[in-house]
């Protein structure tokens, strides 16, 4: 299932993504800022994720706070965004407190249908499953397997198209857990099972990364349309990878 046209009619995916990782009682929530760029490759585009903002919410927040902190942090940013969500467990119950909007809002896009429903408050969530299948349930609920919210990110940094911006606090923590993360596969049970090398390693850092990659990949644009072509190859495009 696509995911053009399925929220409003000519909807473009935005080149901001915000993945959260809701944490749970002895782990941290965390929220990462990516802006996605397309390069041209060929006739082909490709997506290339630069992750300017990591954060851990301190644990003990409550959720309500949370989700008010996280959105104050989203009212910055410069342009549109999609929120994805990791609605495992307790994230559902999270997913409905980002639709929850202020009455003021409700009413004023109850007399504008044209009006953008802020994309706080329309969440995108991800349930992580064992298994292989994914399942659009909507447009804005997916049913994901683990194992491919992690594949399309350790693709997508060994294939150096993710970078981790200078600077950032948590960056360390972030490669820390890109490194102790491993997949460990059951074949008697046919089933994934995920788990840091050490217990007591976090890996919320890097799943509000993943999930948000995962996203990315699924909405990037992969086709130029023919009209497209000769515009794309100038030299002067700045779409071209240069190499």
């Amino acid at each position: 299932m696509g995911y053009y046209g399925t929220l409003t009619t000519g909807y473009q995916p935005p080149a901001v993504l915000a993945g959260l990782d809701i944490g749970r009682q002895h782990d941290p929530t965390a929220l990462a800022l990516l802006w996605r760029e397309m390069t041209l490759l060929g006739s082909q585009l490709e997506p290339r994720y630069l992750v300017r903002y990591l954060e851990r919410v301190p644990l003990g927040t409550a959720y309500p706070q949370m989700v008010r902190d996280v959105r104050e942090t989203l009212d910055l940013l410069p342009s549109a965004y999609d929120l994805i969500v990791d609605a495992t467990g307790v994230g559902l119950a999270i997913v409905d407190l980002f639709k929850d909007m202020p009455e003021a809002l409700r009413q004023r896009l109850s007399q504008s249908p044209t009006w953008p429903v802020p994309a706080s408050y329309r969440p995108i969530a991800l349930t992580l499953v064992p298994g292989r299948q994914t399942t659009g349930v909507s447009a804005t609920e997916w049913h994901v397997p683990k194992r491919d919210v992690v594949f399309k990110l350790q693709v997508a940094v060994q294939q150096g198209r993710v970078q981790v911006a200078q600077g950032l606090p948590l960056a360390p923590m972030f490669d820390k857990e890109i490194t102790n993360f491993e997949l460990r596969f059951s074949a008697k049970r046919e089933e994934d099972q995920y788990g840091a090398w050490r217990e007591g390693e976090y890996d919320d850092l890097l799943l509000a990364v993943a999930i948000a990659v995962w996203w990315g990949e699924r909405t990037a644009p992969r086709q130029l349309l023919q009209s497209q072509q000769t515009h794309a190859r100038h030299p002067g495009n700045p779409l071209l990878t240069r190499r």
